[in-house]
């Protein structure tokens, strides 16, 4: 695997990869087998300073720490799991991905989160909860080849599926919290911050594995650009 160092401006890219570990090498390699343009965003002198979406276009506006400027279409973020939060990452409205997980991390399948499209976190939160690192990046690729297969640009998931799919692995972090720490974490747990925002119970988890198992893209939005502008 070549690793690409960059400077200066790209437009017209598919896929921003943004990190330099195994996650992001696999994501770069397996999106240029499925015909994408890929950019690997890893090295010192790459990493991400910002990352904004603009609805007009549907594409990532990205700047290093450098200055340089990139654009792509989707961003897939895959750098060492506490380094995500040190990003600005702007998604619809302008709105940050840190107010938007202010009360912890939220996705769908550990791979994307609401209010932010064209952009994806495989091997970052959720992980261990949802789906291996691999799995999540064959994902990812699948689910760029989808939209492109059905000439759609952009790709959002919806927020009821994030909140199922949150409330579930909040749901297994209790447990293991509680196995591992017993009565002492009992009292943390049954007393949660207020702007915790509550899991969306057995039923509606359950409609969204049985419409994921008819259809694997349920609870993805696909559209073009212009059906999303606001």
């Amino acid at each position: 695997m070549r690793n690409r160092s960059v400077s200066g401006s790209l437009a017209g890219t598919d896929v921003l990869v943004a990190g330099d570990g195994t996650t992001a090498l696999l994501q770069l390699r397996e999106a240029e087998r499925a015909g994408f343009t890929a950019l690997m965003l890893g090295p010192q002198r790459t990493r991400l300073r910002s990352a904004v979406f603009e609805e007009h276009s549907g594409t990532w506006q990205v700047e290093t720490v450098l200055g340089d400027s990139y654009q792509g279409r989707y961003l897939v973020a895959a750098p060492a799991s506490d380094s995500l939060a040190q990003v600005d990452v702007r998604g619809r409205d302008g709105v940050r991905l840190s107010d938007h997980w202010a009360c912890g991390p939220r996705s769908y399948l550990g791979i994307m989160t609401a209010g932010f499209p064209n952009f994806f976190f495989p091997g970052e939160p959720h992980t261990a909860a949802g789906r291996p690192a691999d799995e999540q990046v064959n994902l990812v690729t699948d689910t760029l080849s989808h939209a492109r297969e059905h000439g759609h640009a952009v790709v959002e998931v919806a927020p009821d599926a994030e909140a199922a799919w949150t409330g579930l692995t909040d749901y297994g972090q209790t447990l293991r919290r509680l196995l591992h720490a017993g009565a002492e974490a009992l009292a943390e747990v049954l007393e949660p911050a207020e702007e915790t925002p509550a899991p969306p119970g057995l039923p509606g988890l359950l409609g969204l594995v049985a419409a994921t198992a008819e259809d694997p893209w349920a609870a993805f939005d696909f559209s073009p650009v212009s059906a999303r502008e606001r």
